[in-house]
Order: C-alpha cells, then sequence, then structure tokens
C-alpha cells in the first residue's frame, strides 16, 4: 500500500518562523512552525509523517507544531534588544555555511554580521586565525575584525550589532567546551549572550 506524500508548498519566512501550505490526502493546510531553513521544514515533515504513522490526526498535529523548539544548536534564534536577532547553528563545513547563510538571507534584517570560529584543538588560534585572513580580498577592511578566540568573537559580534541586524554564530561548540591546545575550556555561546544582553538593560 502507497502512503500518501506530504509537501510544503509557498513556503515563506516572517517574524516568528515558516509559514506553509501542506499538502496531504488532496487537502491543503496552513501551517506556521517557529523554525527556519527550508532543512528544517523538511524534518517538521519528517515528524508529521510519524506521527500520522501513530494515528494522530493531522488537525491535532497542526494545531500543536507552533510549539516546536529548535533543536540546540541548529538554526537556533535568540531575540536580542531592538529586535535584533542571533542565530546559533554549528554549521562547520563550507557546504553547510553556504546553505545557512542562503537560509538566513531569506528573513528581514538591515545587517547581517557572522562569526565562524572552530574548535582550534592543538593549534594556535592566531595561526589560524591569520590563514582564515588569506581569504579576503582586504583583510583590512574596517568590516573584518579578528579574534583569537570564541568568547571575544561572540562579544564583539554583539557589540556590532545594531537594531534589526541579524548576528550569526556558526561552528560554535554543542558540548559546552571549546578546545584549545588540548585542554576543554567551559564555553556557552548562550550564556555569553544572555550576560551581554543583560548589561546592556543593567545600564539603560
Amino acid at each position: 500500500m502507497r502512503r500518501p506524500t506530504l509537501q510544503a508548498k509557498n513556503i515563506t519566512v516572517k517574524e516568528g518562523g515558516s509559514f506553509f501550505d501542506l499538502l496531504y490526502k488532496g487537502q491543503s493546510y496552513k501551517v506556521a512552525v517557529p523554525v527556519y531553513g527550508d532543512y528544517n521544514i523538511a524534518n517538521v515533515l519528517a515528524a508529521i509523517g510519524t506521527a500520522l504513522h501513530f494515528e494522530y490526526h493531522i488537525e491535532d498535529i497542526i494545531s500543536v507544531l507552533p510549539q516546536l523548539e529548535s533543536p540546540e544548536g541548529r538554526f537556533q534564534v535568540m531575540e536580542g534588544p531592538n529586535n535584533q536577532k542571533v542565530i546559533l547553528d554549528y554549521a562547520h563545513t563550507p557546504v553547510a555555511h553556504t546553505r545557512l547563510v542562503e537560509e538566513v538571507k531569506k528573513m528581514e534584517y538591515n545587517q547581517l554580521i557572522v562569526i565562524t570560529v572552530d574548535h582550534p584543538g592543538h593549534h594556535d588560534p592566531n595561526v589560524i586565525v591569520d590563514q582564515v585572513m588569506t581569504g579576503f580580498s582586504n583583510p583590512s577592511a574596517s568590516n573584518i575584525h579578528r579574534a583569537p578566540t570564541r568568547t571575544e568573537g561572540v562579544l564583539k559580534s554583539l557589540s556590532l550589532g545594531k537594531p534589526n541586524d541579524i548576528i550569526l554564530l556558526t561552528s560554535g561548540c554543542i558540548n559546552g567546551a571549546q578546545l584549545v591546545k588540548g585542554n576543554e575550556i567551559p564555553h556557552s555561546d548562550e550564556e555569553i549572550i544572555a550576560s551581554y544582553y543583560a548589561s546592556l538593560s543593567s545600564i539603560s
């Protein structure tokens, strides 16, 4: 027996998530989910299909979709002041970075600020940064900033953020630590971001 297919059509990205028409058994349903990116919508379709397999009704499934949460470190959106958004995604390959930036650009923003710092492992972080800088045609440009540590990079990107900007943090550490010269250095992007915004609110 052939199982009915699920299709997402007319996908749009707005404030608060993704919106699309779900086609199922010849019917069309309006769906709103607080996730971003085509790959996350594909995950939503897979989850819907699984729920249908366990004989949940399509209307009941759709009613709870607005309560979904993005998995940690996968297009995880944190709201900042003045309509700023910080997106955490642990993409670390060129292909993953390209796809991620393409998805982010579908959102509305004034300026897109991107930081990508991976585990330096046993290497000198400054040597890695030097190598990355060679990839820029003008590494001394005013919009390019060096940051030898993840913490410095996150804080610098946050300080550059203005109203309605998106700050995209990639290649972070999902295990709560950065590997630097063989040592695990405790690190949490979420804690740094929350602390930074809390300090701004206390000043104002």
